[in-house]
């Protein structure tokens, strides 16, 4: 039997790398689909994938749950990120690509991701939720973006974002790079 050993400084990388996978595996799978998706591409319809996607993501987190319960933390923070990444990209796609929600819908779903990422990463004293949060909260206007120019909508924004970070460094010291 061969044994693995990791250096705690290697779970980081190997979290980053994971993540990516994971995203880069949604974005292809939606986009493209791959042969195993074909069945679903033509039955289901984009609002069909869409929904495998969320209902994909919510599985995840519960699995991540489960193994924050058992200690491996490692693993949670993957399969939590993942979920959320699954989040992201369901509600981008549904705006930009798809075209089944609105701006304001899709920005209030955003909004509400970011929270609740925010809200992992506090409870459970996880960087990289954390980490996702941030990228999420400000990619999300971006990538929700129509181009027309809503400067006031943008900067109270952005401004509450930046409000948000000093009480989650009081909270969680680990957190000060936020």
């Amino acid at each position: 039997m061969i044994r693995i050993r990791f250096v705690k400084a290697e779970y980081t990388e190997i979290l980053n790398c994971v993540l990516l996978g994971v995203a880069a595996q949604h974005v292809k799978t939606i986009v493209n689909g791959n042969n195993s998706y074909k069945i679903i591409e033509g039955g289901f319809g984009c609002q069909g994938r869409l929904a495998l996607r969320t209902l994909f993501g919510i599985f995840v987190l519960v699995i991540g749950e489960r193994f924050r319960r058992k200690n491996w933390h490692a693993l949670f923070q993957v399969l939590t990120g993942g979920g959320l990444a699954s989040f992201y990209l369901c509600i981008f796609f549904s705006f930009q690509v798809y075209y089944l929600s609105t701006q304001t819908v899709s920005m209030l779903l955003a909004i509400f991701v970011t929270g609740i990422a925010v809200l992992m990463a506090v409870e459970h004293n996880a960087m990289s939720i954390a980490l996702l949060a941030l990228i999420g909260g400000f990619l999300s206007p971006v990538l929700l973006s129509t181009g027309e120019n809503h400067p006031y909508a943008f900067f109270s924004y952005i401004f509450n974002l930046f409000l948000i970070s000093p009480p989650i460094t009081i909270i969680t010291p680990n957190f000060s790079f936020l």
